[in-house]
């Protein structure tokens, strides 16, 4: 083969330097694929459906009312995004795990096919304690996944609002005690 003027030894290290950044771009590649497919089904559940909105305005799917500090919100139920994010035992602090899983979410908040519209963050847990105190619960995982997002990404704090339901929308009513009722649910807010 012939090497062009390169001398042997320098051909060798080439060789050698270019299989080792080969190496290292596709393995850092495949979490970044990964993490690509990962936003891009986030966006997929949240953004309307292209031809559902007429003149600037939103027509929901599924409208549904939601009760809030401040009133109520309407909700379009069929354009959410159920997250495991998962907290550390009856707490609220976002755990190294938790951020990584919403790494996704805060990209996805932050594209352009999202960034216009607003957001309910809504805590859930299963049906393990008291009603109360898995509201209380519920609704602080909610805020600190909204204060995590917008401490870390660029997503305008008035875009998201947050609520607590405890056990009250079960994932899996026949399995009220599930760790898969324990999630954060992201739904588009229409009113």
């Amino acid at each position: 083969m012939p090497n062009y003027g390169v001398k042997p030894d320098e051909l060798t290290r080439r060789t050698a330097l270019a299989s080792l950044v080969l190496t290292v771009a596709g393995t850092l590649t495949r979490p970044a694929l990964a993490q690509s497919s990962a936003i891009n089904d986030i966006i997929k559940g949240l953004a309307p459906i292209e031809g559902q909105i007429v003149s600037g305005q939103y027509q929901p799917i599924k409208r549904e009312p939601v009760i809030v500090e401040d009133g109520t919100i309407y909700v379009d139920a069929a354009r959410h995004v159920d997250l495991e994010v998962y907290f550390a035992y009856d707490s609220d602090e976002i755990t190294l795990r938790a951020r990584n899983q919403l790494r996704g979410l805060g990209e996805a908040l932050e594209s352009d096919l999202l960034s216009r519209f607003r957001y309910l963050i809504a805590g859930h847990s299963d049906a393990v304690g008291s009603d109360a105190y898995n509201i209380d619960l519920s609704a602080r995982r909610a805020r600190a996944v909204f204060a995590y997002l917008t401490e870390n990404y660029s997503i305008d704090p008035s875009r998201l609002m947050t609520v607590g339901f405890g056990f009250r929308r079960l994932k899996t009513p026949d399995a009220p005690y599930a760790a898969i009722n324990r999630r954060v649910e992201i739904l588009m807010i229409v009113i």
